[in-house]
């Protein structure tokens, strides 16, 4: 499975963030600042039973990282299957650090193939305004 993904951002500083996710490997970026990262997955209740103990395990294997901050976990109040996990870290770098580690990208590759979709990753960094 490969997942293909482009994320740029543009600050005033001169410092440009490109993350490319071609079969989970996330490159370094060195933004110096917090992150936020929203995981986004879709599943139907008939699956819950084998996703909980992976999705813990990603949890769990998070927290104990440099850089990690917190995590929250949303469902959609419009579709009962779509969940988000909004996670906080001290810099891009440390979250790509994470998932790039093996056993995190097991743990994903095993998600999504029970999901049968993709999880879709978005970064976002504070503004100003």
């Amino acid at each position: 499975m490969t997942l293909q993904v482009r994320i740029e951002y543009k600050r005033k500083e001169p410092t440009i963030l490109a993350l490319s996710l071609c079969g989970y490997k996330f490159y370094s970026c060195e933004v110096p600042m917090y992150v936020k990262v929203i995981s986004r997955r879709l599943f139907r209740i008939s699956k819950k039973e084998k996703l909980i103990p992976l999705l813990q395990s990603l949890r769990k294997s998070a927290e104990k990282e440099k850089g990690f901050i917190s995590r929250s976990t949303y469902s959609s109040m419009n579709d009962p299957g779509e969940y988000i996990v909004i996670s906080e870290w001290e810099t891009a770098d440390d979250w790509i650090r994470w998932i790039n580690k093996k056993k995190v990208q097991q743990l994903q590759w095993d998600i999504d193939s029970i999901l049968g979709e993709k999880t879709l990753f978005d970064v976002y960094l504070p503004e100003d305004f």
